[in-house]
């Protein structure tokens, strides 16, 4: 009975020092410029609502990938054959 008591001490122990562990703060990281810091977005696979990918890019990133896919879409609607070979983001 006192080993197990001594057990129970020894795992409460145990796991309030992991949870302390777990707690201490990390050293701040170097400011990141506005214009490079990293925006993470959730992005469905069209036709399926399981496929899901988080992507993290730059907003410089994001905005040149928001151009690509509009020049396709815009490639698709008038008519241009080349644009179906190449969709953008792939």
């Amino acid at each position: 009975m006192v080993q197990l008591m001594k057990l129970s001490i020894a795992a409460g122990l145990l796991v309030s020092a992991a949870g302390a562990a777990a707690e201490t703060p990390k050293p701040n990281p170097a400011p990141v410029p506005d214009g490079e810091k990293k925006i993470c977005k959730m992005i469905t696979t069209v036709g399926t609502l399981a496929m899901r990918k988080r992507v993290c890019a730059t907003a410089k990133e994001w905005e040149e990938r928001r151009r690509d896919a509009q020049d396709y879409a815009r490639d698709v609607v008038n008519g241009d054959t080349t644009a179906n070979q190449d969709p953008p983001g792939d």
